[in-house]
This record gives structure tokens, sequence and C-alpha cells, in this order.
């Protein structure tokens, strides 16, 4: 089993919080954590999607209205319509427009990005470790008498 493996097994969200305050969470990856920042996401923006990413419970679109969301985050309705349509312009998010009813939020285009992020990270690693080994294996040459 891997170091990662483990870690990630050892994990407990109760071990993180307490008992009491992990009877609700929402789980946020930690690609998203990590990257972000890369997508040009403000740390509002970033919080939107986590608020949003609260009410969703499986596959199917949440659908929580704006005036939710700014009471939850302490912004008004206009200024969260604001950051949801950034997110959209940023490709970070889709949204699903029903009139008389609150949107639908998609997070689709977010989930298309991160995975790219990921896999070009995880390539870039590769190639930095392979970059580590042959520097470590041309030092090694170096000190072999002729």
């Amino acid at each position: 089993m891997s170091t990662s493996e483990k870690r990630q097994r050892e994990r407990n969200i109760q071990k993180q919080w307490t008992p009491k305050l992990a009877t609700a969470f929402t789980a946020v990856s930690d690609a998203f954590l990590r990257h972000y920042r890369d997508l040009k996401l403000t740390n509002t923006e970033a919080m939107l999607l986590i608020h949003l990413i609260s009410y969703k419970w499986d596959d199917e679109a949440p659908f929580p209205s704006f005036d939710t969301l700014a009471n939850r985050m302490g912004l008004t309705k206009e200024q969260v319509r604001a950051h949801a349509l950034s997110l959209v312009r940023k490709k970070c998010l889709g949204r699903t427009i029903r009139p008389g009813h609150s949107n639908l939020f998609h997070f689709e285009p977010l989930f298309e990005k991160l995975e790219k992020l990921v896999i070009e990270y995880e390539k870039d690693g590769r190639r930095k470790e392979a970059r580590r080994k042959h520097s470590a294996i041309a030092d090694e040459n170096k000190n072999i008498p002729d």
C-alpha cells in the first residue's frame, strides 16, 4: 500500500473536526483547493463554488437560490449573481436559467478543467522526477574513476 493510499485510508472526518461537527460536511476535492488559483478564481468565487457544492448530493444539478447563497455568504443577491456570472464566463460553472425557479448549477466545466490541470501537474511531476534521477545518475557517473 502506497503512502498516499495509507494517508487516504487514515483520514476520518471525526479526527479532522470533532464528532459533533462531523455530522454534516461538504466534500471538497484537494485538487480544487490546490488549483483554484491556477484557474484564476478569486477567493469569493471559490467559496461560492464550495457553497454550491454543499447542495450537490448526487449527480443531479443543485439549485439553491441566490437569496439563500447570499445569506450564507454575507453578500447581496446581486453580488452572488455577479460572482456566478463571472464563473460562467471563466468556464468554471454551467448554469441553466429557469424562469420562476432557481437556477440549476452544473460543475462539469470546472471538473473538466481541474482534471486537465491534475493530469498536467502529474506529467510535470514525473518529468521532474525523471530529471532528478537522470541528474543523480550523471553525478554518480562523475565520481567513477576512468
